[in-house]
């Protein structure tokens, strides 16, 4: 192909008024010089067919501008004429094939300079921020994007807005429902899965088809670039790490002869959005990590060492493949981000029946001697005796702060600087993943080896308590396991069994043969007089365990639904609740107790402390053993990741309080268990030991934590003794793989 210079031009800014004067140059120029760009940048590769009315399609002109531009630039030799219609790419020498596709969907460069109100110009104008709106909202959930709205934002015509929408569609941002509305999102784990599955396909191949085209010095300066930023990980910005992710995937892939490959490519990368997201909302985190991976790639190229490189460049897909799907998980957590107007939410994500869940109980004491620790945690743990005594023991003041719910969680994945303690439920590896939380030095902890005893605790040989164990550990490459190390992510405390409770008129209504179920939540026996939680997470697993003991859906693993379970469990759910299956729906154990007390509730999922409070005040409730087994729980304490000096010093001296007894005495009186059972053991009378940990009856009339009596003389637990009530649980709470699908259609069901 000869040789060309592109004419001098000024540049006018896209998208400019209606009314503006054309520029000074002959439209055929504009033309000429546009397509001509596009080929000398590789954009329209040898052999495209290009044809008068996509072109002027394309730049908002008539056919006979480009009708003269392809006729300058077949006599120069960019283009020549071919047995079809229209131009072939390339000169006539070349003996190309032609390849025939829609110019309108190439990322072509075009200036603009024709028509500033020019169908393209308008499309290249608000593209790029629909395209990141889109992007942005599709972590939080499903979205409908209207047409109408959008025009009107943008004040184009709604041809202009059908072809960004076409466009999004093709580079599979969006998609038509069965309505045929334009939708956006959820971004699920699978979706994340399956697009580095993609990738780690495509990318070793375009690797080495690209590998011989780079150049030294390109490798040279993207490992200096590379250097700079290890030589300080903690201060790079945002920024710098969008270049260095497009020097790995986009400049070491650039010279791959397949230009559908490259395509494919970036069409996959689009969980990109979760990183960004996350980098903003959070922090950014791992860093360092990402940054030897791709060191490993370029040290490899460097070197000559093709098939090394491709497999380390396989090596870091898979791996950001897996910090992608964990912090997706901490998206969860946070509140949905301020949309753009033309996109609407399919779910609302404000629940219209939930109570102030953002109120805090922020405690404030006069004229403190210092700076209290400040804990972090739910009611039913964090209660008033137990502070008290543990600011008497440790002699420095203890602050708690009680956030239940969904705020709980997304204050100690954002904000550690809020909190020096927390009491984290089942959402270890969300603080891991945000770096909120700082590793637990286990030679600080007199009390470890008793917490390490747990492990080998068995029933039947079948560990008991081995989920305790299942994010303990800090592994060597920063990932949490169970194999035991020298730094621990939290320290286990308390733990136990959960399941129904019931009143005892319940039983009147049983079969003579009828076992405890899970079903019951869903029995139309009690139409109307059913409870449950309104956390996502362990009420996703309680409606899961409810339909497979109602016989509804057999499921593969109840602690990581699928997609499509998730989508079956919350249609049942869903129809439920319409028809007034659902006495009401519980934030604390407080509403739990409420519930049976004052709003006729017969059975409902329920905590510990919510069974002792009914009894306390005189109400009747049993704690049901379902056949299909418990649900099992865990409360850990983690050392926020802001602490330090005093405050990280009284943070230890905390944690190792509750290793001494007190505390597990203190919840031993609401039905918790304690991981150092026998420190905790020595803090309870004989009689509370045979009640709470044996299982035997009572003594004598028992207390609560707050002194008053709540076990009668005679009575015996419901399960029997700590052994048998924990070898009964069936699935512990988690945060599944795809929790952050799940949250988004919980809400549905909350708002159903």
């Amino acid at each position: 192909m000869n040789q060309v210079k592109l004419e001098h031009q000024v540049r006018r800014p896209t998208g400019t008024d209606e009314g503006e004067q054309p520029p000074a140059r002959p439209y055929y120029r504009v033309v000429r010089d546009d397509l001509a760009r596009n080929i000398l940048n590789g954009e329209l590769q040898p052999g495209v067919v290009l044809l008068e009315g996509p072109i002027a399609t394309l730049l908002g002109v008539s056919r006979g501008p480009v009708q003269r531009a392809l006729e300058l630039m077949a006599q120069e030799g960019l283009v020549h004429r071919f047995n079809g219609r229209g131009y072939l790419v390339g000169a006539a020498s070349s003996g190309v094939e032609p390849i025939r596709v829609n110019l309108l969907t190439l990322n072509l460069d075009v200036s603009g300079d024709i028509q500033g109100h020019a169908q393209r110009a308008a499309w290249q104008r608000i593209y790029g921020e629909v395209a990141d709106r889109v992007l942005s909202c599709c972590p939080f959930g499903a979205y409908k994007i209207s047409e109408s709205v959008m025009c009107a934002h943008f004040d184009v015509s709604r041809t202009v807005v059908r072809d960004v929408l076409n466009r999004l569609n093709h580079d599979g941002l969006i998609e038509k429902d069965r309505w045929s509305h334009w939708t956006a999102g959820p971004l699920t784990s699978r979706d994340v899965k399956e697009h580095f599955e993609i990738r780690a396909l495509l990318e070793p191949a375009a690797l080495q088809q690209a590998a011989g085209s780079l150049a030294p010095h390109e490798l040279r300066a993207m490992k200096a670039r590379l250097e700079q930023a290890l030589r300080a990980p903690r201060s790079i910005t945002p920024a710098e790490i969008e270049r260095l992710e497009r020097d790995m995937h986009e400049t070491c892939l650039a010279g791959a002869a397949n230009r559908r490959l490259i395509s494919s490519i970036q069409r996959s990368r689009t969980p990109d959005v979760v990183d960004r997201l996350f980098a903003r909302q959070v922090g950014l985190q791992e860093v360092e990590v990402m940054l030897r991976e791709h060191g490993i790639v370029l040290d490899s190229l460097m070197a000559g060492d093709l098939d090394g490189a491709v497999g380390a460049l396989a090596l870091h897909l898979g791996r950001a493949m897996q910090r992608t799907k964990a912090r997706l998980k901490v998206l969860s957590v946070l509140a949905d981000q301020q949309t753009a107007p033309y996109l609407t939410p399919l779910a609302d994500g404000r629940s219209r029946t939930r109570k102030a869940q953002r109120q805090r109980s922020e405690r404030r004491r006069a004229a403190p001697r210092r700076p209290a620790l400040r804990v972090l945690g739910r009611r039913e743990i964090l209660l008033e005796p137990l502070r008290r005594e543990a600011a008497r023991d440790l002699g420095f003041d203890v602050e708690f702060e009680l956030v239940d719910g969904a705020e709980e969680i997304r204050r100690a994945v954002t904000r550690p600087d809020s909190f020096d303690v927390y009491h984290q439920w089942h959402t270890v590896d969300l603080l891991w993943t945000a770096r909120s939380i700082q590793p637990i030095e286990v030679r600080r902890i007199p009390a470890w080896s008793d917490i390490a005893s747990l492990a080998s605790l068995t029933n039947a040989g079948t560990p008991v308590c081995g989920d305790l164990f299942r994010q303990l550990y800090v592994q060597r490459d920063d990932t949490l396991a169970s194999r035991p190390s020298a730094l621990a992510s939290t320290a286990p405390t308390i733990h136990g069994a959960d399941s129904l409770g019931y009143a005892p008129s319940l039983r009147q209504q049983l079969r003579p043969d009828e076992k405890d179920s899970w079903a019951w939540l869903l029995d139309e026996r009690w139409r109307g007089k059913v409870g449950m939680i309104r956390d996502p997470a362990i009420g996703m697993i309680e409606a899961a365990l409810a339909v497979e003991g109602a016989g509804i859906l057999k499921f593969g693993d109840i602690a990581n639904l699928s997609i499509e379970e998730i989508d079956a469990v919350i249609a049942i759910l869903k129809e439920r609740k319409r028809n007034g299956h659902f006495c009401g729906l519980w934030e604390t154990y407080d509403d739990a107790a409420k519930l049976m007390e004052r709003s006729g509730a017969v059975v409902q999922s329920i905590f510990s402390p919510a069974i002792v409070k009914l009894r306390r005040a005189g109400v009747e409730v049993a704690s049901a053993m379902p056949v299909e087994g418990a649900r099992g729980w865990h409360s850990d304490i983690c050392l926020s990741a802001a602490a330090g000096g005093e405050r990280l010093e009284a943070a230890y001296a905390y944690l190792n309080w509750w290793m001494e007894g007190p505390p597990g005495a203190i919840l031993a009186r609401q039905g918790y268990y304690m991981s150092v059972r026998e420190r905790t053991r020595r803090h309870l009378s004989e009689a509370e030991w045979d009640y709470w940990y044996e299982g035997k009856p009572a003594a004598r009339d028992l207390p609560d934590p707050f002194g008053e009596a709540c076990v009668r003389a005679g009575e015996s637990r419901d399960g029997g003794s700590y052994l048998e009530r924990m070898a009964r649980v069936r699935v512990w709470n988690t945060i599944m793989e795809d929790h952050n699908y799940l949250v988004r259609r919980w809400v549905e069901f909350l708002n159903a």
